[in-house]
């Protein structure tokens, strides 16, 4: 069973410039990190 899964995940900038669209991704468990700047969201994902 996968500890994290995305299913239909679209995502625009602010400009509505399109990064990705309906993707799909499931990550087993196991030993992952999450890298990112201060104040994008790890926290909330983790969450």
């Amino acid at each position: 069973m996968p500890r994290i899964s995305l299913s239909g995940v679209t995502y625009n900038t602010p400009n509505f410039i399109k990064i990705f669209d309906n993707i799909t991704l499931s990550l087993s468990p196991s030993k992952i990190a999450i890298i990112g700047d201060n104040g994008v969201g790890k926290t909330t994902l983790y969450a």
